[in-house]
């Protein structure tokens, strides 16, 4: 196994469409094999490994920019 195949999060992905972020929050939701419910309560109650923890971070920042996009959220 390469160490890409190895990381669950990707910080350097750059990301041009709410589309692509739609699909790389499924992609980490599959690699952690958890439903997004399950996921977000592991991270609140800190039983997320070092891995799922960085995968966690990545998926909050997607989070956010997913917001922007729709509108939702505005910079600043």
């Amino acid at each position: 196994m390469d160490i890409a195949e190895d990381r669950l999060c990707l910080p350097d992905r750059v990301y041009n469409s709410l589309e692509e972020v739609l699909e790389r929050k499924e992609e980490i939701l599959q690699e952690v094999r958890m439903t997004r419910e399950e996921f977000d309560w592991r991270a609140d109650n800190y039983q997320l490994g070092p891995k799922e923890s960085d995968a966690y971070v990545e998926m909050k920042g997607l989070d956010r920019f997913e917001e922007l996009c729709r509108g939702e959220r505005t910079l600043g």
